[in-house]
């Protein structure tokens, strides 16, 4: 084992390199991909439209729902709904490199070479390990891909990295990555944090991450003072679970934040209805209650939040997941 790498972040760095060459294999015998041909009106500078979505990793085991074959079907999806910001999650390297060319007439990505910094990259006297350290940590960071919209924002900071309230993880699949952006809106120069994010399955660790994910835009808040706050992501839980209170936060609590805002609009909920974001490609939820959310500081006002449960041709979905888009304003 290289000196300086605890053993659990060592077996993360040897995983992370063999997902980056299965992701290039399986990139390199994708078919080509056909252009979009979609246009996008300008941004409504009377609303901020947000979509967090969990577009399932590239695995050929897909069958029929296999990346190669959705892949457009995704895009021309999220696109259709005129989005400001959309915090992907279960992003591969070549997954994100035709998102990237996709989105990019009008989409800025984050993580990106040279912007922001890598958490975890270690110091400049084991300078070796560090940056091979800090290139594995930002491919699992890039799993968690803010996109936003470039005539709207400029990013001005930025941090990404494993959420690390504990001792790693031994399943290396089972840590938690975010990906957190200081925006600047270019109408008026407001600021506008962001975190996007991918909580795992083991309840108390992922309320532990929920809480650190917390102190990072509490720190951010008081580096950025009267900046809005935005947290998104496939929770794993639902509003009734520890981690999602965990992110509302304590009404007690002296970090500056306050209580965070789940959008989603349960009163609209109808009797005997799922509204689960996971369907595995079948278009039928598995729970009660939605578990892929998007948060809010205090005054933000959701003018609508729903589930996009849009399917294409021959039963064909764009993910495992139904996306969550929210509709935000001012009062």
């Amino acid at each position: 084992m290289p000196r300086g790498i605890p053993s659990i972040l060592f077996i993360l760095l040897i995983v992370a390199l063999l997902g980056l060459w299965a992701w290039s294999v399986s990139a390199s015998h994708a078919p080509a991909a056909a252009p979009t041909a979609l246009t996008l009106p300008a941004p409504d500078s009377s609303r901020l439209t947000v979509i967090t979505a969990n577009i399932r990793i590239s695995e050929p085991d897909d069958g029929p729902n296999a990346w190669p074959n959705r892949r457009e079907l995704l895009v021309k999806t999220l696109l259709k709904y005129n989005p400001d910001l959309i915090g992907c999650q279960e992003v591969s390297p070549a997954q994100g490199a035709f998102l990237i060319k996709e989105f990019a007439p009008w989409f800025t990505h984050y993580p990106r070479a040279g912007v922001g910094t890598i958490e975890g990259e270690g110091s400049a006297n084991n300078s070796g390990t560090s940056q091979l350290l800090g290139e594995v940590t930002a491919s699992f960071a890039s799993l968690d891909t803010l996109f936003y919209r470039s005539d709207r924002f400029d990013q001005i900071d930025g941090t990404a990295g494993l959420v690390l309230p504990d001792q790693p993880q031994a399943n290396p699949s089972e840590n938690t990555f975010f990906t957190q952006a200081v925006l600047k809106q270019k109408s008026d120069g407001k600021l506008l944090i962001v975190i996007n994010t991918h909580l795992r399955h083991q309840q108390q660790f992922a309320a532990n991450c929920a809480l650190k994910l917390r102190e990072n835009l509490a720190a951010a808040l008081k580096k950025y003072p009267g900046a809005d706050c935005l947290l998104m992501g496939d929770i794993n839980f639902d509003r009734t679970e520890a981690p999602c209170r965990a992110l509302v936060g304590d009404p007690n609590a002296l970090d500056g934040l306050g209580l965070l805002s789940d959008t989603f609009d349960y009163a609209h909920m109808q009797p005997n209805q799922l509204y689960g974001n996971w369907h595995a490609f079948t278009g039928f939820p598995q729970r009660r209650l939605p578990t892929d959310l998007i948060f809010t500081s205090p005054g933000w006002k959701s003018q609508q939040t729903t589930e996009i449960r849009d399917a294409g041709p021959h039963g064909l979905w764009p993910s495992d997941h139904f996306f969550t888009l929210s509709q935000l304003s001012r009062p």
